[in-house]
């Protein structure tokens, strides 16, 4: 699920975990408040995972 970060706007982490989920008013796709938001690197993707999300 694409997730709303206002420093980078939305990206799409590996897993986001939160109590009551609320959405973009504009876009019912787009959560606005995970309480945790996980990124799992793995040696092929790490320099793109640790990488500014845009």
């Amino acid at each position: 699920m694409e997730v709303f970060v206002p420093e980078c706007e939305n990206y799409f982490p590996d897993q986001c975990l939160g109590g009551k989920m609320q959405f973009d008013e504009n876009r019912k796709d787009c959560l606005k408040n995970p309480s945790i938001i996980i990124e799992l690197l793995s040696p092929g993707t790490e320099s793109v995972d640790r990488g500014e999300k845009i």
